[in-house]
């Protein structure tokens, strides 16, 4: 399954950036892990020495625009460098057979 959701992942990104190698050849990597969210994603961006962490989020429950999700909240409280909290609207937040 990781394999699979890592092929179509590349493939997403092949497609996006293919008017655009030089945007294409920033993406430090694309890794499908198990494990816990917001310390993978903190130990991978200090590893690769990331200048900065683009993050999507999910707007769930009743306080979904008082509250960020508990990955996203983990990661902006331990994180030292910016990150970019891009809200994902249900409308367009697309299953990986979609990508």
């Amino acid at each position: 399954m990781k394999k699979y959701i890592k092929e179509h992942l590349e493939a997403f990104c092949r497609r996006e950036f293919q008017n655009n190698p030089t945007f294409r050849d920033r993406v430090a990597s694309i890794e499908v892990i198990d494990g816990n969210p917001a310390g993978d994603i903190l130990q991978k961006a200090d590893e690769i020495r990331a200048d900065v962490v683009v993050m999507g989020t999910h707007s769930k429950g009743p306080l979904a625009h008082a509250f960020l999700g508990s990955v996203a909240e983990k990661v902006l409280q331990r994180i030292k460098i910016p990150v970019f909290m891009i809200p994902i609207p249900k409308e367009t937040d697309k299953t990986l057979a979609e990508i």
